[in-house]
């Protein structure tokens, strides 16, 4: 067999394996805020990788609660110091942040309605090895 074919074949079988090895994990958060209150819930990332997006879902009337995401306690999702806040909507987000395996990972839900409770879903996805 000719020696640039061998190298080429290499390459493709290489990149097939590399790509075979690349798993995606989903990390489920699902808190219920009282009115005026704050809720947390944290998990620990399943492997080494990237957060590469945040979906979360709101029930409709939930216009004065926010959701936020930290990994290692530090504010990654969303950028700034104001909530992400979306009424009766699922929503996927893109984030891109790096994470070890083990890291915390916590979803922060903060509700200003003086009236009424809310249950968030979140779902935190993690692409990696």
């Amino acid at each position: 067999m000719d020696r640039k074919l061998e190298e080429r074949l290499d390459r493709i079988e290489k990149a097939i394996t590399q790509s075979t090895d690349q798993k995606v994990k989903y990390l489920n958060f699902r808190i219920t805020v009282n009115p005026l209150s704050i809720g947390k819930q944290t998990d620990t990332s399943p492997l080494t990788g990237t957060v590469s997006s945040v979906t979360l879902s709101y029930p409709r009337g939930a216009q004065l609660v926010e959701s936020f995401l930290y990994i290692r306690g530090r504010q990654v999702f969303p950028e700034g110091r104001v909530g992400i806040i979306i009424d009766g909507v699922t929503k996927e987000f893109t984030v891109r942040e790096p994470v070890g395996k083990g890291d915390p990972i916590t979803v922060k839900v903060v509700n200003h309605d003086s009236a009424w409770s809310y249950s968030i879903s979140c779902i935190v996805k993690i692409e990696g090895r």
